[in-house]
C-alpha cells in the first residue's frame, strides 16, 4: 500500500538523518583540538615533568553528591555522612572537598517540597562537629533540591545562605584558588539554580543568566591558574544558557585550562549509566558522580603532573588505590594533556589509603607477573618499570593492597602510551553531550506528530474518498484494511475528531494549570514555560511532562476511540442498539476503564500535591480526564445514523456485490 510505505520511508530517513547527526555530534577527535590553546601541555613541558619516584606534583581532593538529608526518610544518611566527614577525610586528607548539590532533601512524606531548617541544621552541624574546616577546604553549592520554594536567593527561605561553608560569602558561583608544590588550581562552582526556585516538580533544570556568566568570567579571567576545575549541582546537559551566549560547554571550554567538570544530580539514572563520563570537543572532561543518597559513593580525583585519574567508591570500604600513572586510558584527554609524560617516566605511581597501615602494594601488567611497589610515605607508591614495552595498543595493569586490617583491594584498567583511545558508554555520551532541554522539546515534536499525523491524513483521505476524488484503495492485509477503516470513520464524526483535535492543541499552547508554585506565589503552567512571581521561566521538564501527556493518554485513547466509533458503525450498519448492561460496556472496554483509572490517580496525585483550588482549575490534568469521558460517551452512545453516511457509502455501498 503506497501511503504505507510513503510513512515507513519517511520514518527510515528521518532515523537516518538523526544517525548522522548524532554521529556527527558525538564524535570527539583530537583533531578537533588544533585551535584549543593548549597551554595546560606547554606548562608540564616546563620544569620538572618526571613521573619518577618523587611525590611532587601530584594532588588530590574528593567529591561528594546528593547526600539529600532529610528529617522524614533514612535517618542513616545524616549519619553515613558523618562517618564520611570524620573517617572518611582523616584517612584520604583531601586538600579539598567538593560537595556539589542537593545537600538537603527538601521533601516530605507525600509529594510536597520545601525546606527544612531540621536538614540544614543536620547538614552544617557534621561539618562544625568533625572539625571539616580545620583540615580542609570545603565548597559546597546548592543543587536543586536546595532551592526548592526559595523565591528569591539569600532571601529568609533560602537556607543555604546561613548554612553552608560558601553560602554567606557568595551569593551564586565563586572561585576558590589552592596552590600545591608550584601548581595552582582553580576551583570554580558554578551555581546554576533557576530563581524563583519552584516547588516540585518543575525545579530540575539549572540556568544561568548574561550577569552570572559575566560574573564567572572575570573571576576566572582574574585569577590565573595552571589547571581549572569546574563542578556544579547540574550536569552541562542540564544548564540553560541565554540565547545570545554560547551553550555551556563552549563556554567552560573557551578557558585554555579547564580539563575538568564535576557534577551530580542525575543519580546515574537510577544506576542504569554507573560510569556517566564523557570527554566534550572542548576540551574538557565531565563526570557525574553517583549519589550519596542510595549508594554512598563519593569521589577521589587526583592530577599527577597534569594527568587527571579519578575513582569512585562507596563509603566505608577500605582500602582504596588509584594508580596514577600510567593512567587509565579511559580518562585520556590529547586537548590538555602531555601523554609522552607516561612514555618518558621511570616509575609506576600509586596514591592508596586505608583507616590502618598498608602491608602489601602490588601490581602486575600483562599478567607478566607481580611486582611489589615501594611505599615513599603514608599515601605513595611507586615502582620501577619500562615503559618502552608497552610503546603501542592498550594493556591491562592490576593493583592489588592489603591492610593491616585485612582489608584488601583489587581493581585493573586499560592504559596507553601511543594515544590509543576506548570509546565512553553510548548512552552516557548522548546524555552528556545532548542538550537536554532540546531533546525534551524534539521528544515532544515528535509524540505531537505521532498523535496528529495520522489525524491529519485520513481526515484529508476521508475528504477525498467522501467527494469521490480518489478511489479507495485495495487493500490486501486484513489487518491495515481494518486499521485504514477504524482511522477513516473516526475522522468522519467531527464532534470526536475535533474533540480530541482541540486537546492537541491544548496540549501545546493552553496553559495546564494554575497553582502555587511557590509560597504564596500562584503561577500559569504551561508547555513552553511558567510565569511566576512576574517572572518566565523557560520551559524544560514541562516538555517532558508533554511527551508523557501525549504518548501516554492522548495516543492511547485516539485509538481506543477509534475502536469504540467503528462498533458503533458496526451497530449502525447491522441496525443493533447500543449495548446497556452496564458490566458488558465494562467488559468490552477494558482498554478505556485502564487508562481512566490511571488518569484519575494523576489527578489525585495533583490533588494532594497542589490543593483544591489548583485541582478545580486543571485543564491538563483534570479538565482533559472529563472531556475525554465525555467523548467516549460521544462515541459510544451518541452519534447519530445521519453522521455514518459517508462511511456507509465509502465502506458499504462502494463493496463490490457478491453474485
Amino acid at each position: 500500500m503506497s501511503i504505507i510505505k510513503c510513512i515507513l520511508a519517511l520514518f527510515i530517513l528521518s532515523v537516518s538523518v538523526f544517525l548522522l547527526i548524532f554521529a556527527n555530534l558525538y564524535d570527539v577527535n583530537a583533531e578537533n583540538g588544533d585551535k584549543i590553546k593548549n597551554k595546560v601541555i606547554e606548562d608540564t613541558n616546563s620544569g620538572n615533568s618526571k613521573l619518577d619516584e618523587n611525590q611532587q606534583d601530584l594532588f588530590w581532593f574528593v567529591q561528594i553528591s546528593d547526600l539529600h538529608i532529610s528529617k522524614f526518610k533514612d535517618p542513616t544518611r545524616i549519619d553515613d555522612f558523618r562517618k564520611f566527614c570524620s573517617e572518611a577525610l582523616d584517612v584520604i586528607k583531601p586538600k579539598v572537598v567538593i560537595a556539589s548539590g542537593d545537600l538537603t532533601d527538601a521533601k516530605d512524606t507525600i509529594l510536597g517540597s520545601d525546606q527544612y531548617i531540621e536538614e540544614w541544621q543536620a547538614y552544617y552541624s557534621a561539618l562544625v562537629d568533625t572539625g571539616v574546616f580545620a583540615k580542609t577546604k570545603w565548597l559546597d553549592l546548592r543543587g536543586n533540591h536546595d532551592n526548592f520554594n526559595v523565591p528569591e536567593l539569600h532571601g529568609k527561605n533560602d537556607l543555604f545562605r546561613n548554612y553552608s561553608s560558601q553560602g554567606r560569602y557568595h551569593k551564586k558561583s565563586y572561585i576558590q584558588q589552592i596552590t600545591n608544590n608550584g601548581a595552582t588550581y582553580n576551583f570554580v562552582g558554578l551555581d546554576c539554580s533557576i530563581e524563583p526556585g519552584s516547588k516540585r516538580p518543575y525545579n530540575f533544570i539549572g540556568m544561568i543568566d548574561d550577569a552570572e556568566l559575566q560574573h564567572v568570567k572575570n573571576i576566572v579571567e582574574k585569577n590565573k591558574a595552571d589547571y581549572t576545575i569546574w563542578f556544579a549541582h547540574y550536569p552541562t546537559s542540564t544548564i540553560m544558557t541565554p540565547a545570545n551566549h554560547p551553550n555551556i560547554k563552549k563556554f567552560v571550554g573557551q578557558f585554555d585550562n579547564s580539563i575538568l567538570f564535576i557534577a551530580g544530580h542525575l543519580h546515574t539514572l537510577g544506576r542504569l549509566v554507573n560510569r556517566m563520563y564523557t570527554l566534550h570537543a572542548e576540551g574538557f572532561l565531565e563526570l557525574e558522580l553517583g549519589d550519596f543518597i542510595r549508594t554512598r559513593r563519593f569521589r577521589i580525583a587526583a592530577i599527577d603532573h597534569g594527568l587527571l585519574t579519578i575513582i569512585d567508591r562507596p563509603l566505608d570500604t577500605y582500602p582504596i588505590a588509584l594508580i596514577t600513572n600510567p593512567k587509565n586510558m579511559l580518562f585520556n584527554n590529547p586537548f590538555k594533556e602531555n601523554i609522552n609524560l607516561i612514555k618518558e617516566s621511570t616509575h609506576i605511581r600509586i596514591l592508596a589509603f586505608s583507616k590502618s597501615a598498608i602491608t602489601l602494594c602490588q601490581i602486575d601488567i600483562d599478567d607478566e607477573g607481580w611486582k611489589k611497589c615501594e611505599q615513599k610515605n603514608d599515601n605513595f607508591f611507586v615502582v620501577p618499570w619500562n615503559p618502552s614495552k608497552y610503546i603501542s595498543g592498550k594493556h591491562k595493569i592490576k593493583i592489588h593492597v592489603v591492610d593491616a586490617n585485612g582489608g584488601t583491594f583489587e581493581d585493573e584498567h586499560f592504559f596507553a602510551t601511543d594515544g590509543t583511545k576506548i570509546s565512553f558508554d553510548l548512552l552516557a555520551r548522548f546524555i552528556l553531550m545532548s542538550d537536554l532541554t532540546t531533546v525534551f522539546q524534539i521528544g515532544y515534536i515528535v509524540a505531537l506528530i505521532v498523535c496528529s499525523l495520522p489525524l491529519l491524513i485520513f481526515k484529508i483521505w476521508q475528504m477525498l474518498l467522501k467527494y469521490r476524488l480518489i478511489q479507495k484503495p485495495k487493500i490486501q492485509s486484513a489487518y491495515s484494511r481494518r486499521l485504514v477503516q477504524k482511522y477513516v470513520i473516526l475522522c468522519s464524526i467531527n464532534r470526536i475528531y475535533f474533540g480530541l483535535v482541540i486537546m492537541l492543541i491544548w496540549t501545546t499552547l493552553g496553559p495546564w494549570s494554575f497553582h502555587e508554585i511557590l509560597d504564596g506565589y500562584r503561577g500559569y503552567i504551561f508547555l513552553w514555560g511558567i510565569f511566576v512571581k512576574g517572572q518566565f521561566v523557560p520551559g524544560t521538564l514541562t516538555y517532558w511532562y508533554g511527551i508523557h501527556q501525549l504518548a501516554w493518554f492522548q495516543f492511547p485513547l485516539t485509538i481506543i476511540l477509534a475502536g469504540v466509533v467503528k462498533r458503533s458503525f458496526n451497530r449502525c450498519v447491522t441496525g443493533q442498539k447500543p449495548e446497556e448492561n452496564f458490566l458488558k460496556v465494562i467488559k468490552s472496554n477494558l482498554p478505556f476503564l485502564a487508562l481512566i483509572i490511571a488518569e484519575i490517580l494523576l489527578a489525585i496525585f495533583y490533588l494532594i500535591q497542589n490543593g483544591l483550588i489548583a485541582f478545580l482549575i486543571a485543564p491538563l490534568r483534570v479538565w482533559s480526564l472529563i472531556y475525554s469521558i465525555y467523548l467516549f460517551y460521544q462515541a459510544h452512545y451518541k452519534i447519530p445514523e445521519s453522521c455514518f453516511k459517508s462511511s456507509v457509502r465509502i465502506f458499504i455501498e462502494d463493496e463490490p456485490k457478491q453474485s
